[in-house]
């Protein structure tokens, strides 16, 4: 079934607070399969809006696990995974590595 753009919008609003139903509950009230909820917030993540918040309004590049605003942004959190400098995030040596590479810091002495 086909459903109109402001039908789904509608629909996904009420997955946001104040309603904040669950989907399961939803998809019995509304009639739509479950399925097609989950669908439709996957769609919406994708296209960089968070269920839970306002539009971001910037760009969103995202290849893989890494999310950032431009594929140049993308490009470098490759080479530093793979140059073993991207750590999980809070890990001190990361942020020094960081710093480092934005000339924030001099590097090891």
């Amino acid at each position: 079934m086909k459903y109109t753009d402001e039908r789904r919008e509608a629909v996904l609003r009420k997955l946001l607070p104040p309603h904040n139903r669950t989907i399961t509950s939803l998809a019995e009230e509304e009639g739509i399969c479950a399925a097609t909820l989950y669908n439709w917030c996957q769609q919406a993540r994708r296209a960089g809006r968070l269920l839970a918040g306002k539009p971001l309004d910037e760009p969103i590049a995202q290849y893989g696990p890494f999310v950032m605003n431009t594929s140049a942004e993308i490009e470098q959190a490759l080479r530093d995974y793979r140059n073993g400098s991207l750590a999980p995030a809070g890990d001190q040596g990361c942020r020094q590595a960081r710093l480092t590479r934005l000339g924030l810091r001099r590097g090891p002495r």
